[in-house]
């Protein structure tokens, strides 16, 4: 669980990094399309981002079903973690 958590903030930290020094080029490709121009700069750089987060996410789903350290044991409520025998006089 902890690992899928660590991979959920990378992968928060990152997409916004990634795609933050894209977002003017996207803004002009947007205006140049909208105007029905060709857009001038090549958003190719922009498929990475959702690739890694894609795959990322496809892991973290494999990590959930497989779960390769095994089960969390959970313990029901009102029983102490180690529950003591009763001891019978002799």
């Amino acid at each position: 669980m902890a690992v899928k958590l660590v991979m959920n903030v990378l992968l928060c930290v990152l997409i916004v990094v990634a795609l933050q020094p894209g977002m003017a080029d996207v803004g002009a490709a947007g205006v140049a399309v909208e105007a029905g121009q060709v857009p001038a700069t090549d958003l190719s750089s922009l498929v990475y981002p959702p690739t890694v987060s894609l795959t990322m996410l496809a892991v973290a789903t494999v990590l959930s079903v497989y779960k390769p350290w095994g089960r969390v044991r959970r313990r029901s409520r009102g029983v102490p973690a180690r529950a003591s025998r009763p001891t019978v006089p002799v």
